[in-house]
């Protein structure tokens, strides 16, 4: 049985009667010793605090602070400035543990050094029971590209990837954070994305235990972590993600971790929109990610990405009204043959087009409806009978009197794009010029 540093457990309580004994039941067994467990009342109007104040009788490591209702970043930072012990372990009141979480974590402190410590974790429906292991809050992939100590130097375009950004799988040296001043913020939601990525990027010494150690509750009715709509219009992501690249650029880091920062920020503005609950709510934060948020995160199509489909995804909003992308979302595996490839073009504006068929006309139809672009020549071997139906197709024959930077193939055949691309480098077109979407 380890009884070496004391370790603080931080645990921001709301509403949590159905758990909390379960939450803290799996504490107290902790195979490691040397304890403190912070409890921080957020205001609960239940009996979550008559059964904290049970279990202090029952044991003494248990301390319990009182705040009106703050929302659970504000608690953490009380607890951070009660806790004592060495090392800091934030968990959520709602969750359970297995009894060997705090003893391995800090067997890996001990052997690294660490200043943070990872673990995986498993979710359990709170419905159906159900336990499942997600593979993203500790990205594997990612993490067999590192060493066994690592830092965001060793993968800066990665270390966002590296785990999900909340503090329940996590032990943080307490000395680390105070020398740096990390704190949550003090927002409804989102609190943790500052104090956790931050904290990936401050830390000399990341380590991990490959274990799920944590069993994480979702679909909890009015938890912490539960959404409602008008919170998210608070659109508190956010705030949180400007923080981020706020204090990246205050510390000269943000060009190093430039790329990971936009696709993290890119797909959380996507994915939030999945989540909201009224129309009201999903107009509201579609045209804020339109008119705000995309430009405040630097995201734009000319961004270096690893997830094109995010990045269509964002390039369908910027040029559709609220209606037509969830239109397009309604009918999205038959829309997709269709949506031109803006991705792939990029900033480039003078564009060709060759084919007229089915593809062809919609990828002209988007395009002579989106300024950003002009279109230079349509191009079909059929020409003579698509005039005829009024249709502008040139001769393809003709292509080297026109002057373009791309020119995208609209036909679905990948046989059929070949011979095209070969009879485009036959009539003098730069292979880099051509373009075509795969189906």
């Amino acid at each position: 049985m380890n009884t070496g540093e004391k370790v603080s457990i931080i645990i921001p309580c709301y509403n949590a009667e159905c758990y909390i004994e379960q939450c803290l039941d799996s504490i107290c067994r902790q195979t490691y010793d040397n304890l403190e467990i912070i409890c921080i009342d957020d205001g609960s109007t239940d009996g979550t605090c008559k059964i904290i104040e049970a279990k202090m009788r029952q044991d003494n490591r248990i301390i319990l602070l009182y705040q009106d209702h703050r929302y659970a970043g504000t608690a953490r930072n009380q607890g951070i400035e009660k806790a004592t012990g060495g090392y800091l372990c934030f968990l959520d009141s709602d969750d359970f543990f297995e009894e060997n979480l705090i003893e391995l974590l800090m067997d890996s402190a001990f052997a690294h050094d660490s200043d943070i410590v990872l673990c995986d974790a498993y979710f359990m429906d709170d419905k159906t029971k159900e336990i499942t292991q997600p593979p993203w809050v500790l990205n594997h992939k990612i993490l067999q590209m590192c060493p066994e100590v690592f830092s965001y130097q060793t993968i800066p375009d990665h270390i966002f990837e590296t785990c999900w950004s909340v503090p329940w799988n996590k032990l943080y040296r307490k000395n680390f954070i105070e020398r740096h001043k990390l704190r949550f913020q003090s927002i409804r939601r989102h609190n943790d994305e500052y104090f956790v990525s931050i904290s990936l990027i401050l830390a000399e010494k990341i380590s991990y235990v490959d274990r799920r150690l944590v069993y994480y509750r979702r679909n909890v009715d009015g938890s912490l972590q539960a959404y409602d709509n008008r919170q998210e219009k608070e659109y508190d992501f956010f705030y949180a993600l400007m923080a981020i690249k706020e204090h990246l650029v205050k510390i000269n880091v943000y060009d190093e971790v430039k790329d990971g920062f936009i696709d993290k920020c890119l797909i959380a503005g996507i994915n939030l929109l999945k989540k909201q609950k009224s129309l009201e709510a999903y107009e509201g934060l579609y045209q804020f990610l339109k008119n705000t948020v995309f430009d405040a995160l630097d995201i734009s199509i000319n961004i270096h990405t690893r997830y094109p489909r995010y990045l269509a995804e964002y390039e369908t909003i910027m040029h559709c009204s609220v209606a037509e992308y969830l239109f397009y979302k309604l009918n999205e595996k038959e829309l997709h043959r269709t949506q031109f490839p803006y991705h792939a073009v990029g900033k480039c504006r003078r564009i060709a087009l060759y084919a007229a068929g089915r593809v062809g006309k919609e990828y002209y139809k988007q395009l002579i409806d989106n300024d950003r672009y002009y279109i230079i020549g349509w191009f079909d071997n059929n020409y003579r009978t698509l005039q005829e139906r009024g249709l502008p197709v040139a001769d393809p024959m003709t292509i080297g009197e026109y002057h373009f930077e791309k020119i995208v193939v609209a036909v679905e055949k990948e046989s059929l794009y070949r011979e095209i691309r070969e009879q485009l480098v036959r009539s003098g077109v730069g292979r880099e010029k051509i373009i075509w979407k795969k189906y």
